[in-house]
């Protein structure tokens, strides 16, 4: 095995990169969300929405600045700016012009540049009369868990993914999605579907119309108090941009996240004016009383591999109907006023104990919200304020400037351990949660010259208890991340990120004991080189390291991580990556995350803990412009270490193999 290792490994890491030539590769979704802030893998909404992007670019001379700001990394203020730029020097004729807009230096335009295109000669940016796409996904991974071995779970190991969309005139969609989770009998465990309609700009109650979604669907409205899908990039790297998204309304559903979809219809009406109306029957997992007269938890993670999982399927039927008014004032203020009541069947009635002890109880809850956006030049004042039944309030204000190569944001929050809302994602401490926080944030993005600057602070508190923590807690966080340019092809990136968190807890240990608030620090360095030959090879070599303490209880750890790879179009239909990581980490606490590119679809952002070493390749071809082929193979290894995980999750051995194969069909 080592002999045909040793070679194979040289061939991938040594030769294919310098397979070079003039030509430029094909975009790269998964390259321009090189940093989420999300720790965490899976489906990506966001990909699916950039991947639409892609294939259906964004006119620029057409476009309305709401339209330029839906695009990641563009602010509703840089967006004004660019509308503001077309009016004064004319039609952009190529898209390279946007370079001279206000705001957009190399790296954004090299960002967004995918997503838009410049075409004044024609009226109307043609679209094919019918597109059909079909997407399959096929991932397996060894050694399996022990759920296997014991039979508990299904023997279909591998997770299987399948979905057809069709789009008929530019104004007719359907999406069909078909999905299985490894340890889950059959192929259609998940399944979802959609029809989408979009109205012209005729007038009367046809011209009225904006759209129509039957099937499964999400929302976003204001600030994301009431309606935010887990899309949002919310701190990291581009957080001005990512804090500043422009309202979306309407999602089309295609995603395999089983646990927060919409079922039924919305519609909307009026383009500057906005009504939308939906109503939704929807079932979600939970865990049933002995009499299974009520709910006692709802169940999250849409697995069903083993009778107990399978026993939680569609347990709780939630009806919600509401509704979304939204006015533009001129072109400075926006008002907007979204709520929605849901019904619940069986009950909800959580243990009065623990964690649970602050859910949602009832058969009923109604939550209402208030959002405004103030454009004053390159000032923008933005807020929501939500309610719900019972009276826990939610409430968010903030005020993005644009001056110049400066973007900065701030934001202040407070949310009420009352407050409950299933739908709601917005900045927040851990995930997006708006429920029990308090905070306030600054965020900057700065360029000058060759340099590139971003930073954020955040102080936040959790004035109740939360599901693991049983006293409140505190702490904060700051981002500082400065890249520099050394010539048109090389880049260096010093990032360091701070986290400090204050909780009181019971201690019993030989240093001390008692109930002590106990300080966790968290501090990660990055250096990073990366090499840029046009569009068609980059090379990274990234070194990064952890340090943790808790120095009440004399406890301290750290964690290094050493990658190197690079990324290969030597042709439009071409693109290679390889990329070998080692790490050495004293133990969980430690871990450092390495976001990885994936399958189309897919963002992967692996925790890495223990020693050893990972390396995979990604290969995606092109046939005939009508097939795309990507396939994925990963290879980690870990030093003394014989297993990972406990009870059915638990795997053996020091090695772990991960194959992936990905087919995308257009007709």
């Amino acid at each position: 095995m080592t002999r045909v290792r040793v070679p194979f490994l040289i061939i991938i890491f040594v030769i294919v990169p310098h397979l070079l030539s003039a030509q430029d590769g094909l975009t790269d979704l998964e390259e321009l969300l090189i940093d989420p802030a999300l720790e965490e893998e899976g489906e990506s909404l966001l990909l699916e929405l950039l991947d639409e992007l892609a294939r259906h670019p964004i006119e620029l001379n057409r476009a309305t600045w709401e339209e330029l700001a839906a695009l990641p990394w563009v602010t509703p203020e840089l967006a004004k700016a660019i509308v503001s730029y077309r009016k004064e020097y004319g039609y952009f004729s190529r898209t390279s012009e946007l370079r001279g807009a206000p705001g957009v230096d190399e790296e954004l335009f090299r960002r967004i540049a995918p997503f838009v295109c410049a075409e004044p000669w024609l009226k109307e940016v043609p679209r094919r009369p019918f597109e059909v796409r079909m997407r399959t996904r096929i991932r397996d991974r060894h050694p399996h868990r022990e759920g296997y071995l014991e039979r508990t779970f299904s023997p279909t190991r591998y997770s299987v993914y399948n979905r057809l969309s069709a789009k008929v005139g530019g104004r007719v969609s359907l999406s069909l999605l078909a999905e299985r989770d490894p340890g889950e009998p059959g192929l259609t465990d998940h399944m979802s579907g959609a029809v989408s309609i979009r109205g012209g700009e005729r007038s009367g109650i046809v011209g009225a119309l904006d759209r129509v979604v039957v099937g499964d669907y999400q929302l976003q409205f204001g600030q994301g108090l009431v309606f935010g899908p887990r899309y949002a990039v919310l701190k990291g790297r581009e957080l001005v941009s990512s804090l500043r998204r422009q309202e979306q309304g309407i999602i089309y559903y295609a995603s395999a996240d089983e646990t927060r979809l919409l079922r039924g219809v919305v519609t909307s009406l009026g383009h500057r004016n906005r009504a939308v109306a939906f109503v939704s029957l929807a079932h979600r997992d939970a865990t049933l009383s002995e009499e299974g007269t009520s709910v006692q938890s709802v169940y999250a993670t849409g697995l069903h591999r083993t009778e107990t999982e399978r026993a939680k399927k569609d347990k709780l039927e939630e009806q919600l109907m509401g509704a979304r008014l939204r006015w533009q004032l001129g072109e400075k203020l926006a008002i907007g006023a979204t709520g929605y009541h849901a019904t619940y069947a069986p009950e909800l009635d959580p243990p009065l104990e623990g964690g649970r002890y602050y859910s949602l109880r009832g058969r009923t809850n109604q939550v209402l919200g208030a959002d405004a956006l103030l454009h004053l030049g390159e000032l923008g004042l933005f807020g929501e304020h939500a309610w719900c039944r019972g009276g826990g309030r939610a409430w968010l204000a903030g005020a993005s400037y644009l001056l110049g190569n400066t973007e900065t944001i701030t934001i202040i929050r407070d949310y009420d351990w009352d407050f409950y809302n299933d739908y709601g994602f917005a900045l927040s401490d851990v995930s997006g949660e708006v429920r029990n926080e308090r905070g306030a944030l600054f965020g900057l993005r700065h360029r000058v010259g060759g340099s590139r600057v971003w930073f954020h602070y955040d102080i936040f508190e959790h004035p109740w208890r939360r599901y693991l923590e049983e006293m409140p807690t505190r702490g904060q966080e700051y981002w500082l991340e400065v890249e520099q340019r050394l010539g048109t092809e090389l880049a260096f990136t010093l990032r360091r990120r701070s986290r400090s968190r204050e909780a009181r807890q019971e201690v019993a240990s030989d240093i001390a004991s008692g109930t002590l608030d106990l300080l966790t620090d968290r501090e990660t360095t990055r250096l990073e080189l990366t090499w840029r030959s046009g569009e068609t090879m980059r090379s990274r070599l990234r070194g990064e390291w952890v340090e943790t303490a808790i120095q009440e209880l004399g406890r301290s750890e750290d964690g290094r991580l050493i990658f190197w790879g690079s990324t290969v179009r030597p042709y439009d239909e071409l693109r290679l990556e390889t990329r070998w990581i080692w790490f050495a980490t004293d133990s969980y606490d430690s871990r450092i995350y390495e976001f990885e590119n994936d399958l189309p679809g897919v963002m992967r952002n692996m925790p890495l803990w223990g020693r050893g070493s990972r390396w995979y390749v990604l290969i995606g071809h092109r046939f005939l412009r009508r097939l795309d082929v990507t396939v994925k193979y990963a290879q980690t290894e870990r030093e003394g270490e014989l297993s990972r995980g406990s009870g059915v999750e638990e795997r053996r051995g020091r090695s772990e193999y991960e194959y992936g194969l990905a087919l995308d069909l257009v007709w």
